[in-house]
């Protein structure tokens, strides 16, 4: 470890970039299979091992594209293509904040990429963002159908705050998929937006349904605890002050943002998703206060 403006700073082993030591992990909370694939391309990688989140990052998402490869049960497609073949297709049901962050890494990998949803300000903000990188679809019955058919990856990335995710994948539309193609439940914490999704883990992540590769791991921030950790907290940091300084009741009050995440109080269902949901009574927080 070096230092560097007073900031503690490692060499990690895979790119040989000096990185903020926050930044780096120790060999021990990288699951067995994506070891094994560091391992394949830096032999001196071991057991007492660090590496920088960027890299782990990035072994991660090849782990995902190996799903596609024959030996997995896939079609053996390079996303990326090569010169006189086409690049594979990547759809992604969903633009919000999830949906653009898997458009980043769909567009790194060179395929040819298509974000669906039916907000039409979601989809400016990924053609702002992405251009002609990533093509916008608004979605459908229709349009889904017809993205999906001829995908060789689908990443379901549609969360509504509090709900259940919306079914938008029939196990009838699946079994008209290209065989061997893959399908990637980032909704699967809420129930997941294909009918054949179910949760899986970080040890065992991967099924087949129909000839199509399901990748339906629950908590899949949990891959990376030290990142994930550090984004949840200062993402709900100023929350926790201000219930500690106000107390619940002055606080939700206060601010309508902390109001709308509360879900039941004195009794009631005070979310009207999860209201919805279970087939419970509404009641306006405000009323409540």
């Amino acid at each position: 470890m070096t230092e560097h403006h007073a900031h503690p700073t490692e060499i990690c082993a895979i790119c040989g970039k000096s990185k903020p030591a926050r930044q780096m992990l120790p060999a021990s909370v990288v699951r067995p299979a994506i070891s094994d694939m560091i391992h394949d391309a830096v032999p001196a990688w071991g057991p007492d091992g660090r590496i920088c989140v960027s890299c782990l990052n990035r072994y991660r998402t090849d782990f995902v594209r190996r799903e596609l490869e024959k030996e997995r049960g896939g079609m053996g497609t390079l996303l990326a293509g090569v010169p006189g073949v086409p690049a594979g297709k990547i759809v992604i049901l969903g633009a919000g904040v999830v949906g653009a962050n898997a458009a980043r890494i769909a567009v790194g990998s060179g395929a040819r990429v298509f974000a669906l949803d039916r907000s039409v300000d979601a989809l400016r903000r990924i053609e702002s963002e992405f251009g002609a990188r990533v093509v916008t679809v608004h979605s459908s019955r229709d349009t889904i159908e017809q993205h999906l058919l001829s995908a060789d990856l689908v990443i379901g990335a549609v969360l509504v705050p509090g709900a259940a995710a919306p079914r938008l994948v029939s196990r009838a539309l699946l079994a008209r998929m290209k065989p061997g193609a893959a399908l990637v439940d980032v909704a699967i914490d809420q129930g997941g937006c294909f009918e054949t999704s179910r949760p899986t883990t970080h040890a065992d992540p991967t099924y087949v349904v129909d000839g199509v590769v399901h990748y339906c791991v629950a908590n899949m921030p949990g891959a990376v605890p030290r990142t994930s950790t550090y984004a949840l907290g200062n993402a709900t940091l100023p929350f926790v002050l201000a219930l500690a300084d106000a107390g619940w009741h002055q606080a939700l009050a206060a601010d309508p943002q902390l109001r709308n995440g509360l879900n039941l109080a004195r009794g009631k269902v005070t979310h009207p998703a999860v209201a919805q949901a279970l087939g419970l009574e509404y009641t306006p927080p405000e009323s409540l206060l």
